[in-house]
């Protein structure tokens, strides 16, 4: 459906991950990990009080101010990129990419040096470095840690950038 919008692509701080599933199906999904994208999104609204599905919610969700969500950080805003709803995006982006189905045109990739990740527990480097295989730990401690100096969670928080962002 994107083809022929557009000519060009900046695509900053990742995306098209797979296996990354917050909400990301707009319907109920059997097996997700999680509410789907609609539930998600009723979920939002009903932290102001709007449990209306039609058009009385959505007037009352775009009366929602930037300063409601501001004052209020126990509201959860984040989605976690694109919404597999079978027609924009009709399947996970990594596997459209891998069977070519995707408008090719120039792509600039960009990431923010202190990007978010969602780190996976660890006890040392050494078991945050195992995401890479066992035999990549000696690349993975060049890589993220080359003078040993890093905390086990600055470590952890970098590997999940690196996988989550870039």
């Amino acid at each position: 459906m994107a083809a022929n919008l557009f000519n060009k692509v900046i695509n900053q701080s990742g995306n098209g991950r797979v296996n990354q599933a917050y909400g990301r199906y707009r319907k109920t999904t059997a097996g997700a990990p999680l509410p789907s994208a609609e539930e998600q999104g009723a979920a939002f609204a009903q932290q102001f009080g709007i449990t209306d599905q039609g058009a009385t919610g959505l007037a009352a969700l775009r009366a929602v101010t930037a300063r409601q969500l501001i004052d209020n950080p126990a509201i959860a805003t984040f989605a976690g990129g694109s919404i597999i709803d079978g027609k924009l995006v009709p399947d996970e982006p990594e596997n459209i990419y891998d069977r070519g189905q995707f408008t090719k045109v120039p792509i600039m990739l960009g990431t923010n040096s202190a990007d978010l990740g969602f780190a996976k527990p660890a006890a040392t480097k050494d078991e945050a470095y195992a995401v890479f295989g066992a035999g990549n730990l000696a690349a993975a401690r060049a890589a993220f840690d080359p003078d040993d100096t890093a905390t086990v969670n600055q470590v952890r928080s970098q590997i999940a950038a690196v996988i989550t962002m870039h």
